[in-house]
């Protein structure tokens, strides 16, 4: 049969064989999808409530007393079983949960004793092969207790001796809700109610878990948002607070990295324009210029005293290899000013590499100790002179420096170079080097032994 008919063939055989209407009784039956046979029991329910034993539907379940009885071992077994004055012989065949012969013996007394009497009765009367089957002892007390939601462990007072106190010993049976309920006593038309309640109840209560689980994280987010305004708005105070001091920061930021664009450079531009030094004539002059691109100079704001020492100049640069003449825009001749304007954008084939050290500026003149001994040199010349003339008198007119008069000038090439600087008005003589001290006047010596000069003639021209 299948198993959902089941339930339906338990129904009538039992009706069948009761004298009294099946809604009067309470009754259920094992099934085991491993057994080839049903246990059908059931009792009359005004016996049940005279011996205060009527289910109640707020019960759990409401089960035989004999229904987690099997023995462990799986083996063909006696199971003796003693409750309510009596003893029942409940035999299993090997490897059956689902008892296969139920016998019962009434005890005159409800004492232990009297208990282990009754199972010796039965034994005789059941055979050598009984004996052989038997358990140990007597079941008693049959007990459940709820695990989870759906599940129960079954549990049983095991008498070894009629003076040995009881132990608990488990059940062997295995736990499965379909056999507990068609097990329960309290009819088909309660079972079949009291399952769909529970679903329901299971449903909703997994329902209202989930919606509780989503209540809570609804509660938890809404913290969190309110707690995520209160820092955003934290947020926002503490950044206007610091956009002045970071727009202060990056205004220093800027100016660090055009100090170090300076700094990295180093003395690019001043070594750059030393490289075009070289072919630049002294007509050619210009007083600003503007470095770029790493090899890029441009030349603005120059002057040129001659056209032609100019072009030559370009032409210098053109054939120089080391630059590349962009564009040489010439402009009109200065008004007033024998000069001519022009602007020079030059490309370097390759940047010169930058120095680290300023070189050691060099001297322009003659240093102090150059100077020292060019006076020392001019004070002996000037007392070997004196000398001279007062031993052969004064130089005649039309001698001149080193004649026969021996008069000793001053040698012309001992005048210090000097350089011309164009500034706003006359020019100006500068030397080379640092000033001079002023000359130390040498007195002249007396004659010695001298003729006294002529008297100077009054027609003399």
């Amino acid at each position: 049969m299948q198993p959902s008919e089941l339930d339906g063939f338990a129904g009538v055989t039992l009706e069948g064989l009761s004298p009294l209407p099946i809604d009067q009784l309470s009754w259920g039956y094992l099934a085991n999808e491993k057994s080839r046979h049903l246990l059908i029991f059931g009792a009359f329910q005004d016996r049940l409530v005279a011996d205060n034993l009527a289910p109640d539907t707020s019960f759990y379940h409401v089960l035989p007393s004999f229904y987690a009885a099997a023995p462990m071992d799986g083996a063909a077994h006696w199971v003796f079983l003693w409750e309510a004055g009596q003893v029942a012989a409940i035999h299993y065949n090997a490897g059956e949960i689902i008892p296969a012969r139920v016998e019962m013996e009434k005890l005159k007394e409800d004492t232990v004793a009297e208990a282990f009497a009754g199972r010796e009765n039965l034994l005789k009367r059941l055979g050598t092969h009984a004996r052989n089957e038997a358990t140990a002892g007597l079941l008693a007390q049959p007990d459940a207790t709820r695990l989870t939601r759906d599940r129960l462990k079954f549990s049983f007072a095991h008498y070894t001796s009629p003076d040995a106190e009881p132990t608990r010993m488990t059940s062997a049976m295995p736990d499965n809700a379909e056999m507990r309920w068609t097990a329960d006593l309290r009819g088909s038309l309660f079972r079949a109610s009291e399952q769909k309640n529970r679903r329901t109840l299971m449903q909703t209560t997994k329902v209202l878990q989930v919606a509780g689980v989503f209540a809570v994280l609804l509660l938890i987010a809404q913290i969190a948002v309110f707690g995520g305004r209160i820092w955003v708005g934290k947020m926002d105070t503490q950044i206007k607070a610091q956009m002045a001091p970071v727009a202060k920061v990056d205004q220093q930021v800027a100016l660090l990295s055009k100090i170090s664009l300076f700094t990295d450079h180093q003395l690019h531009p001043f070594e750059m324009l030393g490289l075009i030094e070289q072919f630049r004539p002294k007509q050619v002059y210009y007083s600003k210029s503007k470095f770029y691109d790493n090899n890029k100079l441009s030349v603005s704001d120059a002057r040129s005293t001659d056209s032609a020492a100019l072009q030559k100049f370009l032409d210098a640069l053109q054939n120089s290899g080391l630059v590349v003449v962009d564009t040489a825009n010439l402009h009109e001749t200065v008004a007033g000013l024998n000069s001519m304007r022009f602007q020079l954008n030059l490309t370097y084939n390759s940047v010169p590499e930058a120095q680290t050290v300023l070189p050691a500026p060099k001297p322009l003149g003659p240093t102090p100790e150059e100077i020292a001994a060019q006076q020392a040199q001019q004070e002996a010349e000037a007392a070997a002179a004196a000398d001279a003339q007062a031993n052969n008198g004064p130089a005649g007119p039309d001698q001149g420096p080193g004649g026969q008069g021996g008069g000793q000038g001053q040698p012309a090439d001992q005048t210090a170079p000097v350089y011309v600087q164009q500034g706003g008005g006359s020019p100006q003589v500068i030397t080379n080097g640092p000033a001079p001290a002023a000359p130390v006047p040498v007195p002249a010596p007396a004659p010695v032994d001298a003729a006294p000069a002529p008297a100077p003639d009054p027609n003399a021209q």
